[in-house]
């Protein structure tokens, strides 16, 4: 991932893409490991 503000963590089959926001952790997207990354899903 290109932007600095977003972060992943890979569990099991899964892909989490999160960032942190304020004092809370803000879920962006969960997608199947084997599944590319559309950007628009982060928007």
């Amino acid at each position: 991932m290109a932007e600095p503000a977003y972060r992943e963590l890979i569990l099991g089959k899964y892909r989490i893409i999160y960032r942190f926001k304020s004092n809370l952790v803000e879920i962006l997207t969960i997608l199947h490991a084997a599944r590319l990354l559309d950007p628009k899903r982060l928007r």
